[in-house]
């Protein structure tokens, strides 16, 4: 049964950015000790050109702010745009001026004049940038409940624009004041574009003391993780790189066309903003879905899907995966071959390692024997559609795995059917006491894992023993 828990958004958008082949170390700058970093970084996004960076102790203009949104709005784009109308001022024609009132990102002109060397204030600069976002097709929203104490200084027409950038962190004020009539400086306007270009991009997934992103390319993730320990198929036709050389800090990570799709991690110390593995799940005031039977919480930010995996007994976030929103996830029944089930079992074999080694459980070792008898269950069931723990000749676990050679003093037998990713059988074994119990218990040593699929489903059948 899934719940549908709903509170308020803020900020919804998907985008690509295109970035530049500028590097910040290579930015000259006078800026501020406290702003050398963020003008660097615009100009290596893009956002505000080198000619700028150098004098970024002077106020900016209404054609240099132009630059900076027209620059964003490409970016964000991925455009090259143009201004179709006529150019309708007697004191410019520079064209991205004229792109910027046409967009209606500047619409403070008045008897056909644009005056682009006139200073610009903080309630301007914030209307720019709210008004920027909105050209880009971002779902703008957002409320403040703090009052300014020159709240009555701030006009009327600029009020949306400084409500928008102070809710979403993108301008804040100085002390209790927003100075609404104060010029601005360029560093100070590449700090605010930066900050809004912030809240449009996605997070990074910490993992042990190390960073990934979703879109990162496969070189990146091996300059940060190193080679993987396997690499296996998936059910959506891409691969997945497993690390697990350290099961406390488990890693999968889904590489398509060379960059990075999704990132599965059960690390002790993995996060994904507020999300923190081993803490009780938050969903931060979001909305999310929640599926009770594998317990597992699923929630959007502008970039990202989210899915929590939460421990039925305390709460507490177990594993997380997060993936690309752009991505189509679909899953081709062609890809269901003996090799992609071979890639689950020891996918679902790592995935309880991992938990065991966050409890300081003895990990299991492989068997193939076992894996065998696993293998022959699931096979079973799905040919003769049933999901039991006696096959339909009436065996036992313990007579099957007799039968394919395993010698044991203890046994036991775990079995799911999902239709899902691999990470959705693990969320209905930790959810179900007795299958918990049998992948956390402390008896069993050794352990095989046999899968089946019919169609999209997919049946697993873990068997472990102790000799």
């Amino acid at each position: 049964m899934k719940r549908i828990v709903q509170t308020a958004t803020v900020l919804c958008v998907t985008a690509s950015f295109c970035f530049n082949t500028v590097f910040a170390a290579d930015v000259k700058t006078n800026a501020n000790s406290w702003a050398v970093k963020n003008v660097q970084k615009t100009v290596e996004l893009g956002i505000m050109p080198q000619s700028l960076a150098y004098d970024a102790l002077a106020d900016i203009t209404k054609e240099e702010l132009c630059i900076l949104a027209i620059n964003f709005y490409n970016m964000y784009t991925d455009k090259s745009a143009k201004p179709t109308i006529n150019n309708p001022f007697s004191d410019t024609d520079f064209e991205m001026n004229i792109l910027a009132y046409e967009l209606g990102i500047m619409s403070d002109v008045s008897n056909g004049k644009f005056e682009p060397t006139k200073k610009v204030t903080r309630e301007q600069l914030a209307v720019v940038i709210y008004k920027t976002m909105s050209a880009c097709g971002i779902n703008i929203s957002g409320s403040y409940d703090r009052k300014f104490a020159d709240e009555t200084d701030i006009s009327d027409s600029a009020k949306i624009g400084v409500n928008f950038v102070v809710s979403n962190g993108i301008m804040s004020g100085s002390g209790n004041y927003f100075n609404p009539k104060v010029n601005v400086t360029k560093e100070q306007a590449a700090t605010a574009f930066l900050n809004a270009y912030n809240t449009v991009t996605s997070q990074p997934i910490n993992i042990n003391g190390k960073s990934i992103y979703i879109g990162d390319s496969e070189d990146k993730v091996i300059s940060v993780f190193g080679k993987p320990q396997r690499i296996d198929n998936t059910m959506y036709g891409y691969n997945r790189y497993i690390y697990n050389s350290d099961y406390k800090n488990l890693v999968m990570i889904g590489i398509k066309n060379g960059k990075v799709v999704d990132v599965y991690t059960s690390s002790e110390n993995g996060h994904y903003e507020n999300i923190k593995i081993g803490e009780k799940f938050s969903s931060g005031g979001n909305k999310y879905d929640y599926d009770e039977e594998i317990n597992k919480a699923v929630m959007y930010d502008n970039f990202v899907k989210m899915e929590i995996y939460c421990d039925v007994n305390t709460g507490e976030v177990y594993s997380i995966k997060i993936s690309d929103k752009k991505e189509n996830y679909s899953r081709d029944v062609s890809n269901y071959t003996e090799s992609l089930e071979s890639h689950i079992g020891k996918e679902i074999f790592d995935i309880i390692n991992g938990e065991r080694a966050k409890r300081d459980i003895e990990l299991l070792l492989w068997d193939d024997k076992v894996s065998l008898s696993a293998e022959n269950h699931s096979e079973d069931m799905v040919k003769n559609k049933y999901l039991e723990y006696n096959n339909k000749d009436g065996k036992t676990p313990f007579e099957r795995m007799n039968d394919t050679g395993v010698t044991f003093n203890f046994a036991a037998e775990t079995i799911s059917k999902v239709s899902g990713d691999v990470f959705d059988v693990m969320g209905d074994i930790m959810s179900n006491v007795g299958k918990r119990g049998n992948i956390l218990g402390t008896s069993m040593d050794k352990a095989g894992v046999g899968v089946g699929s019919e169609s999209l489903n997919i049946y697993v059948t873990i068997d472990m023993y102790k000799s």
